[in-house]
């Protein structure tokens, strides 16, 4: 527990630092301190991705992450202590010695340094488990991708070894980027730890620092999702899944694009290009992670467009705007190419003709195996492709109700309340947007696992929308009273001394440590190509996962595969040739 305590803490630390970094060179200034974080993630994430196309991410790559994330760390201190909403120099120093009198800020700062301790402290002990859990994608394709990546970087054609395995993610490069040195596979450990503490630090900071009650509402809202989302964490054990980034940075972007909108104070002298070129930025992260953060992407885009267009701005700021999303994006699309020749991989259009691209067959029929997966899970979830459309949606509807109506039903009523009392092309905006994203992953991939946060985000901007716009609610008021303190104090040592007690009492957690992704029995299968070669392949024929096995490995063996340069696979696979 001590070691993912501190591992998660440096990497957050030290992503921050990256971003700030990131940020200077672009000129970003967040409002919010922990943006930096996801900047961190964008560029160190990006970067990482371009890194592997010629070289393996190995503990070399970490070394210069970490001097470069390192020599941004005091910058981001800075940049903290000026964007935390306090008066004066440093807010921090603002109580006076002997009396209990403090500068405006002090309470505010009180509450979010000890909210935030105890979510971070809490989850970490609750979720140090010794060993691995098993969650099934981490075990079937996740471990692999990371392995490839340390060791080779990015061989064309993998994913003719295994479709999932052209799978690319910023998620799975940073990753990569992290499981070297003491943390070799110990990855799964760090990135659900890195991305919910980016998460509730974001919000956390708003519902404390922000002034517009509505935003802190929405912050509220979605700080109750996430609590959600840590249970769920906590009860699957370590896994690599990248669904929730998306949907988190989804909610950070409408933020960030309404309080733009309103006028917000800091938006008011700050330089507008790069306010919207932040916002793309953080979109494009949702959508470099995975596909379904598109909408993200378009509602961003469109905002921008609006805006650069009602003040005339000229092309060279149109360039400032989309140049640093607009570049990630050819990153991640060489990327795609590289590892299935499909630019936009898993979707099977615009193949390349080169000569480790995927035959069509094995790409398309990956693409309907996500689709069907997520609408009827199971063995038989092709069926919901051949059959129409009342065969899977009842069935799926009876799945998803319970968990989805408890943020859809009052969503629907809290924006026809909005529409009927308060409408305005604003709160209209954000109406679109959201029920757009749940549309868009409605069609692509309808499992709860891959859009959960878009219905919560569907209803913390009802209620952003319905707040009426009063003066800001001051967390002194509450905080003045001395049974307000003592109870948050009691609730806040209960909820650390109930997850050390959690931690030490169960065998399956440990103070000190973590443990490691073990590889799956595996057997060795020949390929008989022009030059025979050894796979390894699931020594269980009903398990179809390899885990953390050597390369290269794959659940589905195919004697119509050959290396591109016999006995090297960083040379990547190709289909056999006629």
């Amino acid at each position: 527990m001590l070691f993912l305590l501190v591992s998660s803490a440096l990497c957050l630390l030290l992503l921050a630092g990256f971003g700030c970094l990131f940020g200077r060179l672009a000129g970003f200034a967040p409002r919010n301190p922990w943006l930096y974080v996801w900047l961190g993630i964008f560029a160190a994430g990006t970067l990482a991705m371009l890194a592997s196309l010629f070289v393996p991410l190995n503990m070399v790559a970490l070394v210069v992450f970490a001097v470069l994330g390192g020599l941004g760390v005091p910058s981001w201190c800075r940049a903290y202590i000026r964007s935390a909403g306090l008066p004066g120099d440093c807010g921090l120093r603002a109580v006076s010695v002997g009396t209990q009198t403090a500068r405006p800020g002090l309470a505010e700062t009180k509450i979010f340094g000890l909210s935030a301790f105890l979510f971070f402290f809490a989850f970490i002990c609750l979720f140090a488990y010794v060993s691995f859990r098993g969650a099934y994608d981490t075990d079937l394709y996740h471990a692999q991708i990371i392995r490839w990546y340390n060791e080779y970087g990015t061989a064309p054609g993998v994913g003719n070894l295994h479709e999932r395995l052209a799978f690319n993610s910023l998620w799975h490069a940073l990753a990569a980027l992290f499981d070297n040195g003491v943390w070799d596979n110990r990855s799964e450990w760090l990135m659900p730890c890195i991305m919910l503490s980016g998460g509730v630090f974001y919000f956390l900071h708003e519902l404390c620092f922000e002034k517009q009650n509505a935003a802190r509402v929405y912050a509220l809202c979605l700080l109750v999702w996430l609590g959600l989302t840590a249970r769920g964490l906590i009860r699957s054990g370590p896994t690599l899944y990248y669904d929730d980034p998306p949907m988190i940075l989804n909610a950070i972007v409408v933020l960030e694009a309404y309080l733009l909108i309103i006028g917000d104070s800091h938006f008011k002298t700050a330089n507008i290009n790069k306010t919207l070129a932040l916002i793309l930025v953080l979109a494009a992260t949702a959508f470099l992670i995975k596909p379904s953060g598109a909408i993200t992407v378009v509602g961003s885009g469109l905002l921008a467009l609006f805006l650069l267009v009602r003040s005339k701005r000229p092309v060279t700021d149109w360039l400032r705007v989309f140049a640093p999303a607009f570049c990630a994006f050819c990153v991640w699309v060489a990327k795609n190419i590289f590892l299935s020749g499909y630019p936009l991989y898993p979707v099977p259009i615009f193949a390349l003709p080169l000569d480790w691209t995927m035959p069509f067959e094995n790409a398309n029929g990956n693409y309907q195996a996500v689709v069907g997966w997520a609408r009827m899970p199971g063995p038989a979830y092709l069926q919901s492709l051949e059959n129409g459309f009342l065969f899977w949606f009842v069935p799926w509807l009876k799945r998803q109700y319970s968990s989805i109506s408890l943020s859809v039903v009052p969503a629907c009523v809290v924006w026809i309340l909005v529409m009927r009392h308060k409408y305005s092309k604003r709160a209209l905006f954000f109406l679109l947007w959201t029920t757009l994203t749940i549309v868009y992953w409605f069609v692509t991939a309808p499992n709860q696992r891959f859009g959960h946060g878009f219905f919560w985000t569907l209803l913390a901007a009802a209620l952003m929308s319905a707040v009426p716009e009063t003066p800001r609610f001051d967390l002194k008021a509450v905080w003045k009273y001395a049974a307000v303190r003592e109870a948050f104090f009691i609730v806040w040592t209960l909820g650390i001394v109930s997850a050390l007690t959690m931690n030490i009492a169960r065998d399956r957690y440990s103070v000190w440590s973590i443990g490691t992704t073990p590889a799956r029995p595996v057997k060795e299968y020949t390929v008989n190509a022009s030059h025979p070669f050894g796979i390894w392949v699931p020594a269980d024929e009903k398990d179809d996962r390899t885990g953390n096995s050597p390369l290269p490995s794959t659940p589905y063996p195919s004697d119509r595969l050959e290396m591109r340069v016999p006995g090297d696979l960083g040379k990547g696979f190709r289909p056999q040739q006629p």
